[in-house]
């Protein structure tokens, strides 16, 4: 963006410059004409050139080049957003599909245990067991939700 500023005002000098010149035409000796900018021989013609743009012209460009500039400024502000927003959905989606294997995993080992003859137990942070004592009943609904939970979360 601000090199091509810098190219616009660097074209603008250069023509602003060049528009007050002058150009002469001469033919030498074997009929062939040339064009400089400098005066050679006594033999010269000074040609009109169109010296550019008027003062209102060159601020109504330089007006729609500002506009322009602008409008890509916040073109790519709104193209950098939707990227960023798409960044934080795969992230977002990644976290997601991590939450729901954790709880698959947990559930399988879960069926495991409430299929199991053994006793069922949990554990706390020092390690002490506290025992569970559930009926067939509890242990089966247990395992409905369990089941249930593994078609949801096990893809």
């Amino acid at each position: 963006m601000r090199l091509t500023i810098g190219m616009l005002l660097l074209f603008t000098m250069i023509f602003a410059s060049t528009a007050n010149a002058k150009i002469y035409k001469w033919t030498d000796e074997n009929g062939k004409t040339h064009y400089s900018d400098k005066p050679i021989g006594d033999k010269n013609e000074v040609i009109k050139v169109n010296k550019g743009l008027s003062e209102k012209s060159l601020k109504e460009a330089k007006s729609r080049s500002a506009k322009r500039m602008e409008s890509y400024r916040r073109l790519s502000e709104v193209a950098e957003q939707e990227r960023q927003a798409k960044r934080d959905l795969v992230v977002e989606s990644e976290k997601e599909e991590v939450r729901m294997q954790k709880e698959c995993a947990e559930a399988k080992r879960l069926v495991l245990v409430f299929s199991g003859r053994g006793v069922i137990y949990n554990q706390d942070e020092n390690g002490k067991r506290t025992f569970l004592q559930l009926s067939d009943v509890k242990k089966n609904k247990k395992l409905a939700e369990l089941e249930k939970t593994i078609r949801d979360k096990c893809k």
